[in-house]
């Protein structure tokens, strides 16, 4: 017959096992997400956004990024709040042939949410496409710290930049917000007051009080 409380005890593992099975989602907030395309553009100078977006193959290996979004909200609308940072590395030069930096970028404003997101094409989804737009004043600020490579370890730092973005663009999930299946988010951004620089050599003294925009910044 077996020892009764053995049995009593595998059985409560079984159920224990089964129901930490169905009670934890594949994924759920935040979202890591990963940058794939778009640029950065300032006065002389465009940052390819994604990771190794130059032209030419980068000198280091790719770095790990920590961007994530945490969604608040419903089907039909609510907010967005992305954390965390991202590097890219590019070469400067017409063509791109000449010394190579790399950007770490890092959001630093990322206590409240800086987007709004409303779906779009309601009542016939999937896929659910929303329209997704920064929202005043918590528009995103992001810290972009520049290093020159002549090796790959971060010893040289060229530039500090610090700007608020201003966002608007498209979000697509082929499950309705705030649980995101990821289809891609593509946004274009503008500078809200001029670019702050510290420490900058050249080119990026230049960027000081300047304005900036991100054109087709991928995120998946």
């Amino acid at each position: 017959m077996g020892n009764p409380v053995k049995r009593g005890v595998v059985a409560l593992a079984t159920a224990l096992c089964l129901f930490l099975a169905l009670a934890t989602p594949a994924s759920a907030n935040p979202y890591a997400l990963t940058v794939t395309g778009g640029t950065f553009v300032a006065p002389f100078t465009t940052i390819h956004l994604a990771p190794g977006g130059s032209p030419n193959t980068p000198p280091c290996d790719q770095k790990e990024d920590t961007l994530q979004a945490e969604l608040a909200g419903d089907a039909s609308s609510g907010t967005m709040r992305l954390t965390g940072g991202w590097s890219s590395m590019f070469q400067l030069g017409t063509p791109p042939s000449g010394q190579w930096y790399q950007a770490d970028v890092l959001i630093v404003n990322p206590a409240t949410p800086q987007l709004t997101y409303a779906v779009r094409n309601p009542p016939a989804p999937p896929p659910w496409v929303y329209t997704v737009l920064s929202t005043p004043p918590n528009h995103l600020i992001f810290q972009m710290r520049i290093y020159r490579i002549p090796s790959c370890e971060k010893t040289d730092l060229a530039c500090t930049v610090a700007v608020r973005m201003s966002f608007a663009g498209t979000l697509t999930s082929t499950a309705a917000l705030p649980a995101y299946a990821p289809g891609g988010i593509t946004m274009n951004g503008s500078s809200v007051g001029g670019m702050v620089v510290s420490g900058c050599a050249a080119p990026f003294s230049a960027w000081q009080l300047q304005t900036a925009t991100v054109t087709g910044m991928t995120l998946v």
